[in-house]
């Protein structure tokens, strides 16, 4: 129950909250007299009494459910019940102050608007209700009360226990100087849930609360998952072509609403920066992100932040480092020539003795504009014309070749001789 502070204390005596009776209350009354007629009557009476009011608050009310996720948000903060099976209501019937009344795994609230917020996870963090609550305050209290009456295993049970510390509060009425709402707090029951429901609503707070008050899973594990170690084979100019390889965000938790991610990344001895400026990360239509032909090898780090769509809280994942090796994949191996030593292509370990040889030829005739790291021929417009012919298959017939490449014997036969 959430009452104001001017709640008159009388009211106190006549309401309480709790679980399904498992044995009628005509047993249980009989099982706590021991054939008493005075205490049996006057138990029935008492329960009854409570069970006439709470069937009138909740007379022709229609009952909700959190959704799906804020329920297995909450449940490890309420062991002894299952959050997915509290549902609530506005009732217009409750009396003077009271806000709320929580009847065994049915609560039911004075506000209409609060219980469509609740039903549609929009409660804002600052509540503009009448008792100005913090968030979740209020609909937790009645759930802690719900958790209270399934510990104490039956509606008759915490009905019992309920009208008991009212009583005994009553009686001490002068110690709390009348006041209502210090008596109302020093039922065990309440002070106990008003403690709670501030530390569950803290823990929402920092974990799993927007910025508009909507609860979302905690984002865990998130982490950039990349290759460790890569090996590639790089161009003439010391670049690594033709290679990709996909960085994903790897997380547990989020959403609703979706994720989107933010990247930053660092080459070799730099800080970490936004994507946008560097052409060899380069984002994917998924989120993830592309680790695309690095200029250079050694370490390369990269973070991921998560945020939900339309929010500006974030959270950063741990950096991680891919290091970059230049050399031939594993299962290749590489070959050089004798003229271009640094020219290279990476031939797999079971190609012939022939196929290596051309692969190292082509990339010798390249030597000028291009290196091609492969068998084949380089992408379109990445290499000059080349200025340097491969040799003839047969020696004898290799000529001297004038500055500026080889050329043909007969084409040599042709040209005008000075005079």
């Amino acid at each position: 129950m959430r009452l104001k502070s001017t709640l008159p204390i009388l009211g106190l005596c006549l309401m309480s909250i709790c679980p399904v009776l498992a044995q009628s209350a005509s047993q249980q009354c009989q099982s706590i007299c021991a054939g008493q007629n005075q205490c049996y009557n006057a138990c029935i009476a008492e329960y009854n009494n409570y069970d006439t009011y709470t069937r009138h608050i909740g007379q022709g009310v229609s009952l909700r459910a959190l959704p799906s996720h804020v329920a297995d948000i909450l449940q490890s903060h309420f062991p002894n019940t299952d959050v997915r099976k509290w549902r609530f209501g506005h009732s217009s019937e409750l009396p003077g102050d009271t806000e709320a009344l929580t009847d065994c795994n049915r609560s039911y609230f004075r506000s209409p608007s609060y219980v469509d917020d609740l039903a549609m996870d929009r409660v804002p963090i600052k509540n503009s209700n009448t008792i100005s609550t913090s968030h979740m305050l209020f609909a937790l209290h009645e759930l802690w009360h719900v958790n209270q009456c399934a510990q104490g295993g039956s509606r008759f049970a915490y009905q019992r226990r309920w009208a008991a510390e009212a009583r005994q509060v009553a009686g001490r009425a002068a110690d709390y100087q009348f006041d209502s709402f210090a008596m109302y707090l020093g039922m065990p029951m309440e002070s106990e849930a008003f403690q709670r429901d501030s530390q569950i609503n803290a823990a929402l707070l920092a974990c799993c609360t927007l910025s508009d008050g909507r609860i979302v899973r905690p984002v865990q594990n998130l982490q950039p998952s990349g290759p460790g170690t890569v090996q590639i084979a790089p161009d003439s100019a010391g670049n690594a072509v033709g290679f990709s390889w996909p960085i994903q965000a790897r997380v547990s938790g989020g959403g609703p609403p979706a994720l989107e991610w933010i990247w930053k990344v660092a080459r070799p001895g730099g800080n970490l920066v936004l994507i946008d400026i560097y052409d060899w990360a380069q984002r994917r239509p998924d989120g993830h992100l592309n680790f695309v032909n690095p200029p250079k090898p050694g370490d390369y780090r990269f973070q991921v932040i998560a945020k939900h769509v339309g929010d500006s809280r974030q959270w950063e994942s741990p950096v991680a480092t891919v290091r970059v090796k230049y050399g031939c994949p594993r299962g290749e191996k590489e070959v050089r020539t004798s003229t271009f030593p640094i020219c290279r292509a990476c031939v797999a370990t079971n190609t012939p003795t022939q196929a290596q040889n051309q692969c190292a030829l082509n990339s010798e005739v390249y030597a000028q504009g291009y290196c091609i790291p492969n068998c084949g021929q380089p992408p379109g417009g990445r290499h000059q014309p080349p200025r340097h012919q491969p040799p003839p298959r047969n020696p004898q017939q290799q000529q001297p070749a004038p500055r500026g490449g080889q050329v043909d014997p007969a084409q040599q036969q042709r040209q005008p001789q000075p005079r």
